[in-house]
């Protein structure tokens, strides 16, 4: 078996025992990798900032190299790398939520703007994954359909068929937010957990799509940035609920 002596520790070792070094008349390092190990460990020690550095640079300028690195580490040790995954987040749990808030706050237009964007190109897988949802879950669509009938019972609650078919054709059977012909949702103007009621003045006709967008914000922080806004929609909802409040004086004699 065939044998080099380091040049560092002066040990016999066998050839294994030694890095290559293509520059080396044998193709391998002077010293051993015992002693390379401790060399190097030494200089990351004592020379921080230049290791950073360094890293830096080649991180700019090899993107491609770390992101094919990083991928053929997961590949090569999913569950290793799931353990330091886990093991990290267990650790730095309120870092990382500090830091999620903070890029969220930054972000928040371009995250806005991309969740609409994939709203609109996976609108029909959405809807399936909505449909499984309510289907797998059904206790807790349950407790929040009996939780929102609890609120409706606190609140005004006089919205009939009639009305219904009045509202819907005043708006064109139309959503009266982003004026399309879908299927129509009975929106709540004023959201329930807010005080509004299941009446007439307060009832419009939405797409699932704007209802679910809208949720429970308010009209007027809510539509002027919305994807669908129109000037001209905004006005004609604002109309119709004027002239409801405005009959509904004129009806109680006020």
């Amino acid at each position: 078996m065939e044998t080099k002596v380091c040049k560092k520790c002066g040990k016999e070792l066998t050839l294994d025992k030694f890095g290559k070094y293509s520059k080396a008349k044998d193709g391998l390092n002077s010293k051993c990798k015992d002693c390379k190990n401790v060399e190097g460990a030494l200089y990351r020690k004592n020379h921080p900032d230049r290791i950073k550095a360094s890293q830096d640079k080649f991180k700019k300028n090899n993107p491609e190299k770390i992101r094919e690195g990083h991928a053929l580490y997961r590949k090569k040790y999913p569950k290793k790398n799931k353990a330091c995954q886990k093991a990290y987040r267990e650790k730095s749990r309120a870092k990382l939520k500090t830091s999620s808030v903070k890029y969220h706050l930054d972000h928040k237009d371009i995250e806005t703007e991309n969740n609409r964007i994939y709203r609109e190109n996976n609108r029909e897988v959405l809807q399936k994954r909505s449909a499984k949802f309510y289907k797998d879950n059904p206790n807790k669509m349950k407790t929040y359909v009996q939780k929102r009938n609890a609120k409706k019972r606190l609140l005004p609650s006089s919205f009939t068929f009639k009305q219904w078919e009045e509202v819907k054709l005043y708006f064109g059977q139309k959503c009266c937010y982003c004026g399309k012909e879908l299927p129509l949702t009975q929106e709540h103007f004023i959201a329930i957990n807010k005080g509004g009621g299941y009446i007439k003045e307060n009832m419009i006709p939405a797409c699932g799509h704007c209802n679910s967008s809208k949720s429970d914000k308010l009209f007027e922080e809510w539509y002027p940035d919305y994807e669908f806004y129109s000037k001209e929609r905004e006005e004609k909802i604002l109309d119709y609920l004027i002239g409801m409040d405005n009959n509904k004086l004129k009806a109680s004699g006020e």
